[in-house]
């Protein structure tokens, strides 16, 4: 897993590049998404398993010490920049805020903000915090899914993550036709990428 997550993080950062040859960067974020879908359920499901309960203050501080150190460091290295004069902009600040609070991908939704415009040379130094927001916002609502269903079992758990992620499947592919920057940037229709990895827990093993 580890492997699939170091080749997720190399095709985007070869197609930040523009590295003609090593093509899949959008890719790379779906698997970067279907990975943490996976390794965050399983947790889950193991400490239900293993305590009979799922800690959600304990799971959410856990994330936020993994995330946010790095994210802080981030936010305040444009920050400074920012001031120095090397980053300008109408819409910086709101883009500051909006990265803070884990919520950039409604920020750029909203303003419509398309991706491609990483590669202008005014775009928004913090346009790629959309992904990191989306994977937060995920961490708040699917703990609390996860944990309802674990009431009524395994099955049931299988059952809601099968209905959400085939739900989100079809917003996206509606949204993709009717607003493409929101079937982009928003956790529904995103969802189902990390509703993939959260399925792929209930295969059954070989013996």
């Amino acid at each position: 897993l580890d492997g699939l997550r170091a080749l997720a993080v190399m095709t985007v950062v070869f197609f930040h590049l523009g590295w003609s040859r090593v093509p899949g960067g959008p890719f790379g974020v779906s698997l970067f998404f279907t990975l943490s879908g996976y390794l965050i359920t399983q947790l889950m499901i193991s400490d239900h398993a293993r305590t009979g309960r799922i800690d959600l203050k304990h799971f959410w501080s856990r994330r936020l010490r993994r995330l946010a150190p790095g994210s802080i460091v981030v936010v305040l290295a444009v920050t400074v920049l920012a001031l120095a004069g090397v980053f300008t902009g109408e819409r910086l600040r709101g883009d500051l805020l909006a990265t803070i609070g884990y919520g950039a991908n409604w920020r750029f939704a909203t303003e419509g903000t398309t991706y491609a415009q990483l590669f202008e040379s005014n775009a928004s130094p913090l346009l790629h915090f959309w992904s990191l927001a989306i994977e937060e916002q995920f961490y708040v609502v699917w703990p609390i899914f996860i944990l309802f269903l674990s009431r009524y079992g395994k099955r049931a758990i299988l059952n809601g993550v099968a209905i959400v992620t085939a739900v989100s499947l079809l917003l996206s592919i509606y949204m993709t036709q009717a607003a493409p920057i929101w079937a982009f940037y928003s956790l529904p229709t995103r969802a189902w990428e990390l509703g993939v990895g959260a399925l792929l827990l209930f295969i059954p093993e070989k013996s």
